[in-house]
């Protein structure tokens, strides 16, 4: 008689959301710590949970903020708020972010979303420009969906929850609370050390796009967070964080790799819906187009026969960008004409237009 199938990461990431039926004391107070970018200090990280009640439900009440100095423009920011119920799923929260644009300029966005009977209310406002609420159905993104927001909120917490030893691999479904898209949570165990004294465990996470490693100590505790250390490695993604050419790259390697979710939270799906002539109205519609999009998005081969992959796979270096305030297009070296279109959204770039 063999022994049980290994479960795998996905199983093993919804298995530990299903545990999470009260509020963990451990998880309450303040953290805060440096932030790093390929091992040097950028800035800081700041990541308040209070467990309160909330119309007699007890509930993680989070405040997070995240400051990076930016070189020869400034300093850029993030701050989430928001109540999560004790498996984390949100009842509402607010995602504010700015940063410089030369100048005296300043870039501000805020999301909001207030979870309804029927689903999700999201709005998202830009610098001075009128709201634009949307409405999401709770057949298409469920009440129990994980609002990922990284650096900050229910990744975080989720990460320290998990209390993964080493080698342990983790991951479970979510959405993007910036583009609203489908993404992914990942986190791999990797490395230890020991740091005065006390063993120190490396963990990679992915949320979408990001790439985060951090360092906890024995009890959870976040010592120090890199945004950039497989960047500053030389893994083939331009320096600088997420800029256009990197937004592709990410793109390019989740399609290879089958990843939906990574590949889709790189994209703005309704950009492309309505740049396709889709009536926003039409959800059926807009579902069998993201449908058909994400085949194409997923199928290698045809990134392959237009030169963007080459036998060494998606490297930065490849490729070539052009950036105009909040648009950008970014190509292949080679092939000029086929061209990526990006918007900047929040904090971060999305690819609004795929070559043809």
């Amino acid at each position: 008689m063999g022994g049980a199938a290994a479960q795998s990461p996905r199983q093993l990431g919804d298995a530990l959301r299903e545990t999470l039926t009260a509020l963990e004391p451990d998880v309450g107070g303040q953290v805060r710590t440096p932030v790093l970018l390929g091992g040097r200090r950028v800035g800081t990280l700041t990541l308040r949970t209070d467990l309160v009640e909330r119309e007699g439900q007890p509930i993680y009440r989070i405040n997070d903020r995240f400051s990076v100095d930016l070189e020869r423009s400034g300093s850029a920011s993030m701050t989430l708020r928001a109540d999560l119920l004790p498996d984390l799923s949100a009842l509402e929260l607010s995602l504010e972010t700015e940063e410089p644009r030369g100048g005296d300029t300043i870039s501000r966005q805020r999301v909001t979303l207030t979870r309804t009977e029927a689903g999700w209310v999201r709005t998202v406002v830009r610098g001075s420009a009128a709201p634009q609420t949307s409405e999401l159905s709770k057949d298409d993104v469920p009440h129990s969906t994980l609002w990922l927001s990284p650096p900050l909120g229910v990744g975080e917490r989720l990460e320290r929850m998990a209390k993964a030893s080493l080698g342990a691999r983790l991951s479970t479904g979510g959405q993007d609370v910036e583009t609203g898209q489908p993404a992914s949570w990942r986190i791999s165990v990797e490395d230890r050390r020991f740091r005065n004294g006390a063993e120190e465990l490396q963990i990679s996470r992915s949320e979408g796009a990001a790439l985060l490693t951090a360092w906890r100590g024995p009890r959870g505790e976040l010592s120090s967070l890199d945004l950039g250390q497989r960047l500053a490695a030389g893994a083939g993604l331009p320096s600088g964080g997420d800029s256009p050419r990197a937004r592709v790259v990410l793109f390019l390697r989740a399609a290879v790799a089958g990843d939906a979710d990574g590949a889709t939270s790189c994209v703005d799906l309704d950009a492309l819906y309505q740049q396709a002539g889709g009536d926003p109205a039409d959800s059926a519609v807009r579902a069998a187009f993201a449908e058909v999009y994400a085949e194409e998005l997923l199928d290698a081969d045809v990134w392959r026969t237009r030169g963007w992959i080459g036998p060494a796979g998606v490297r930065g270096d490849d490729l070539q960008e052009s950036i105009g305030g909040d648009v950008a297009e970014v190509w292949v070296t080679a092939k000029p004409k086929l061209r990526f279109a990006l918007a900047k959204r929040g904090a971060g770039w999305v690819v609004v237009g795929l070559p043809r």
